[in-house]
């Protein structure tokens, strides 16, 4: 999870999956959700995607405390299923 330390207004994220000696690690079922004042609600979800190194997930603007990525059990990368195999989370701001 990331959380924030006042509500922001976004619009997408960038999921950047591990890479290691030429290999993809990316997760091939997964959800974001972001915590709104009505709670956690999901933004954008992610299944059977293939091999690849990031994702930029976009959507409708929420204002959310906290953004959290949710990997489905064995939904992780094929040669290693149980395990979410995270570099990086940048969050894609809403346009003014």
């Amino acid at each position: 999870s990331l959380g924030f330390d006042q509500p922001r207004r976004i619009a997408g994220a960038m999921i950047f999956w591990n890479v290691e000696d030429g290999r993809f690690y990316s997760a091939r079922r997964f959800r974001v959700l972001a915590q709104t004042a009505q709670g956690l609600q999901e933004v954008a979800r992610g299944v059977d995607l293939g091999d690849r190194t990031c994702d930029r997930l976009e959507w409708a603007p929420v204002e959310a405390t906290a953004l959290r990525l949710e990997q489905e059990a064995g939904g992780g990368a094929a040669g290693r299923p149980n395990i979410l195999w995270l570099r990086e989370i940048a969050v894609i701001p809403a346009a003014e």
